[in-house]
C-alpha cells in the first residue's frame, strides 16, 4: 500500500460499491465516466488492491474492500463534515434533515419543529421520522441526522446522547375526574401509553406502585395519544406518562407523588452519530429541538410541563 493516499479520491469506493457502475457513479459525483475511472485507477495503485473486479454487467468489490469499506465509508463522511462546518450557512444548506422523535413528541410539538426549522433551514428539505426499532442504527448509517427519545445506558458507543432535561411524571385522566388526586386516581383501570424506549422506566414506576399498596389493573395499552384522549373521554380510567400537561382539552393532569416513583423521571436526550459533534447543523438542530421541548432539569418539587 501507498503510504501517500489521496483521501480526496475515496468517496468513489462507498458510491461504486453502492451501485455497482460507472454511470451512476459519475452522475452523483458530477464527473464523466472517465474520470470516475481515473480515480479508481488511482486508489488501486495507493491501496494496493484491485479494489472492484469488472463482471459482465457491473463491479464486484474485492474480498479486501469488503472487510475495509466501513472504516474508509466513515472516514469519508468524517472528511465531509468537516469541510461542511467550514462552509455551512443555514439560508443556503439544501441537503436532506431528517429528525425521528415518538408519536407522543410528534402530537405536542412536531408541528412546532418543523415549521422552525423551515423558517431556519429554508432551502433544506426536512423530514420528520417516527421513531421504530431501527432508529438508533439508522443514525449510525446516516440516515437520520438527529432524534429524539429517554436515555439509553447500552447505546451503540457510536451514537452521542445530549441530555435535554427531564420532565415530572403524571398520572392524567378525564375532566370529569379532576377532582380525584393520585392516589384516587389510581383506583381506576389504568390504560398504558406506550412509548419506544421508555419501557424499562415504566416497569420501574409500576413496581414502586404496588409497593406502595396499589396494583395498577390495566385493561387496554395504546400507542397513540389521540386514541388515548378519545378513551378517556368514554372511560372512567387513568394512564401514566413520562410528562406533566399543563393544558389539554378534555384531560385533567396531576403530578405523580414521589412515593409513587416520581424520582424516575426518564432523561430526555437528542441523539446524533458521534463524528457530527460539534457540527453547525447539529449545533442548529439542538437548539430547534430545546427551545420547543421546553424541558428542564428542575427539582422534583417544582413541575414540569408540556403545553400545547
Amino acid at each position: 500500500m501507498n503510504n501517500e493516499v489521496d483521501y480526496n479520491l475515496l468517496g468513489v469506493l462507498p458510491l461504486l460499491y453502492q451501485h455497482r457502475k460507472l454511470k451512476p457513479v459519475a452522475k452523483a459525483l458530477g464527473k464523466t465516466e472517465s474520470a470516475v475511472s481515473k480515480q479508481l485507477t488511482k486508489l488501486r495503485e495507493q491501496l494496493g488492491d484491485p479494489l472492484f473486479v469488472r463482471g459482465k454487467s457491473h463491479y464486484e468489490p474485492t474480498e479486501w474492500l469488503e472487510a475495509n469499506l466501513h472504516r474508509i465509508a466513515e472516514g469519508v463522511s468524517l472528511l465531509d463534515s468537516v469541510t461542511s462546518f467550514q462552509s455551512f450557512d443555514p439560508k443556503e444548506y439544501d441537503k436532506w434533515v431528517v429528525i425521528s422523535m415518538p408519536s407522543i413528541a410528534y402530537y405536542f410539538k412536531g408541528k412546532a419543529v418543523l415549521f422552525e426549522l423551515m423558517k431556519r433551514l429554508p432551502k433544506a428539505k426536512i423530514k420528520l421520522a417516527a421513531w421504530s426499532p431501527s432508529t438508533d442504527q439508522d443514525i449510525v448509517n446516516g440516515k437520520i441526522d438527529m432524534a429524539i427519545n429517554y436515555f439509553d445506558p447500552s447505546l451503540d458507543q457510536r451514537v452521542h446522547q445530549l441530555h435535554l432535561g427531564k420532565f415530572r411524571p403524571s398520572l392524567i385522566t378525564s375532566q370529569r375526574n379532576s377532582h380525584l388526586d393520585a392516589f384516587e386516581r389510581l383506583k381506576l383501570p389504568m390504560v398504558t401509553l406506550t412509548v419506544l424506549g421508555w419501557s424499562e422506566d415504566t416497569e420501574r414506576v409500576r413496581y414502586r406502585m404496588i409497593d406502595a399498596g396499589y396494583e395498577p389493573n390495566i385493561i387496554a395499552t395504546v400507542e397513540n395519544f389521540t386514541l388515548l384522549k378519545e378513551l378517556h373521554q368514554e372511560l372512567d380510567c387513568v394512564t401514566y406518562v413520562p410528562f406533566t400537561l399543563n393544558s389539554i382539552s378534555g384531560i385533567s393532569a396531576t403530578v405523580l407523588p414521589d412515593e409513587l416513583g416520581a424520582d424516575f423521571s426518564p432523561s430526555i436526550v437528542v441523539k446524533y452519530k458521534k463524528e457530527f459533534h460539534g457540527s453547525p447543523l447539529h449545533q442548529l438542530l439542538y437548539e430547534v429541538i430545546d427551545r420547543q421541548l421546553s424541558v428542564k432539569h428542575r427539582s422534583t418539587a417544582q413541575r414540569y410541563s408540556l403545553t400545547l
